[in-house]
């Protein structure tokens, strides 16, 4: 029982309307408790994630890579600027940071950018569809 199923959503809403909170209460918990198991599982995805990382990328641990290895999770897609941005290094050593970081398999270079280049982390992209999946996410006009 979420709120993705509109008709028993608009029920709910109809019988509150008319004095009876139970449904509508009820509706409002079950889909909080299944947000929090929607987070907690994407919080266990991106754990993982790291923890792959961790065997993959071959450099110290405080190295630039790591912080913007880090920073790919609040933002998975990035040019040298943001790159820099996130490691708090300069352009250069921010693009040292992302060919570490792409010769790992944790960035690639996205196709079909025309001005500047621009790497994704896939897998953190994924992660993220997977949560808006289950969590039952409606695109505009659907």
């Amino acid at each position: 029982m979420d709120l993705r199923d509109l008709s028993a959503y608009f029920d709910a809403l109809t019988a509150y309307r008319a004095g009876d909170a139970a449904p509508i209460v009820e509706r409002m918990s079950h889909a909080a408790l299944a947000a929090v198991a929607n987070g907690r599982e994407l919080a266990r995805d991106s754990v993982e994630l790291r923890d792959r990382w961790a065997t993959q990328i071959k450099t110290r641990r405080g190295a630039a890579a790591w912080r913007l290895a880090d920073g790919l999770f609040a933002h998975p897609v990035v040019d040298v600027r943001a790159a820099a941005r996130i490691t708090g290094t300069s352009e250069r050593a921010a693009l040292t940071a992302v060919d570490t970081l792409e010769q790992a398999g944790v960035l690639s270079l996205v196709a079909g950018v025309r001005w500047g280049r621009v790497w994704q982390a896939r897998e953190v992209l994924d992660a993220a569809d997977a949560f808006a999946r289950r969590a039952g996410r409606r695109r505009p006009g659907r």
